[in-house]
């Protein structure tokens, strides 16, 4: 509910004053860089591909973009191992118009996981990265945790938009994630693994990663207005 609210008062205030609009067709791809800096230290890289509509104004532009994300994990040698296919939306906002080269610009991305190469894959019990084996406590007793997805990715970004040439535009941002993650826990007897049965079986535990962001992207807006 107060995303909700605080979305349409940032829509309110975008709106705010700007008689005077054209609305392009805008395509991007962005590269983001998430690091949990405490407790865990894992990152992901994950790679954008996005297409919405700019709404263009003389005080600045609005966009707003369906995304696409393939995502993987970075932790300690196990790099790719977890991938994730994730979709969402983007809402950008450029304070200056596009005639100015250099503009400030923010934007909130939220994506949640559609698929994953990692279903059920062992994850470890306090650091929650990918695990090539279970963890042994004994010579008969095994335990780990096991991936069951990540339902959301968000980020809240700023960072300078570069008008390059025409609708070519870069922009490098930096700023906050959340990832939220969950996982089941399972202990067994022996080798192999319980079945997938028994795991299912198991509460799923979910966990938020506080998440600093960095992000380099490039955009081109297609614009339909007839020239005079």
């Amino acid at each position: 509910m107060k995303l909700i609210i605080y979305t349409s008062l940032f829509l309110a205030f975008i709106f705010q004053g700007h008689s005077q609009k054209n609305i392009n067709l805008m395509i991007g791809i962005s590269n983001t860089y998430s690091l949990n800096i405490m407790p865990t230290f894992n990152s992901y890289s994950g790679t954008n591909i996005s297409v919405g509509s700019q709404i263009e104004t003389k005080k600045g532009n609005f966009n707003i973009l369906g995304t696409y994300q393939f995502s993987g994990n970075y932790s300690r040698g196990t790099v790719f191992s977890l991938q994730s296919h994730l979709l969402g939306i983007i809402f950008q906002y450029r304070i200056l118009s596009n005639k100015r080269r250099f503009s400030p610009f923010f934007e909130i991305k939220g994506l949640t996981e559609v698929g994953t190469n990692y279903k059920n894959g062992y994850m470890s019990i306090d650091y929650w990265f990918p695990s090539i084996y279970p963890e042994e406590f004994s010579k008969w007793v095994y335990s780990s945790r096991f991936y069951v997805g990540t339902p959301f990715v968000g980020n809240l970004l700023l960072g300078c938009d570069i008008r390059l040439t025409g609708g070519l535009h870069l922009n490098i941002s930096a700023g906050y994630g959340l990832r939220v993650m969950q996982t089941r826990y399972a202990d067994w007897l022996y080798d192999p693994v319980p079945p997938k049965e028994e795991i299912y079986k198991k509460p799923v535990k979910t966990r938020n990663f506080q998440m600093l962001d960095v992000q380099l992207g490039i955009s081109y807006a297609f614009s339909f207005k007839k020239k005079k």
